[in-house]
């Protein structure tokens, strides 16, 4: 199985990829931000569909309470 972890390296994010990997042997895939923006629409399409992931688990946070 894959996954496609958002916010993979955030505090929920890197909990859930360490129990993924280490408890159930999924492959990850947790893009960075600076890798992934996931404000912009289209690099998230490119890169769901180059992970070609069996499940999406989206942890990141928008941590700009002005934008």
């Amino acid at each position: 199985m894959r996954a496609f972890v958002t916010g993979g390296s955030g505090f929920v994010g890197s909990n859930v990829v360490k129990v993924f990997t280490e408890r159930h042997g999924v492959d990850v895939v947790a893009p960075s931000h600076a890798a992934v923006d996931l404000t912009d629409r289209a690099r998230v399409h490119e890169s769901v569909a180059e992970a070609r992931p069996d499940a999406i688990v989206h942890c990141a946070i928008l941590n700009d309470l002005g934008r």
